[in-house]
């Protein structure tokens, strides 16, 4: 069952999805529905891997995966890597 959603994009994001949907010859509703899929299932993926590292640390054993702890960190948090001049824009921010 499909249910519809109303959003609304600046003018620059919409361009930019209008342009991608010609570009690849599908909806813009697609591309969204792709992008959204994309990022749940990122997210989904990051947190089995933190439970899975969590059961491995109960049991004392090692996780079956590597664990890229600040790759998790910043994906969880949504954090992308900052300039130093957004980084004091930032700190100013919540100082106030």
């Amino acid at each position: 069952m499909s249910h519809v959603f109303t959003m609304k994009l600046p003018e620059s994001l919409l361009d930019r999805l209008e342009q991608a949907s010609s570009e690849k010859g599908c909806s813009k509703g697609s591309l969204i529905r792709q992008a959204l899929e994309k990022i749940l299932t990122e997210e989904t993926s990051h947190l089995e891997r933190i439970a899975e590292a969590t059961e491995s640390m109960k049991k004392n054993k090692k996780p079956r995966r590597k664990i890229d702890w600040s790759l998790l960190r910043q994906k969880l948090s949504g954090k992308t890597r900052m300039s130093p001049e957004e980084e004091v824009i930032r700190h100013r921010r919540r100082s106030l």
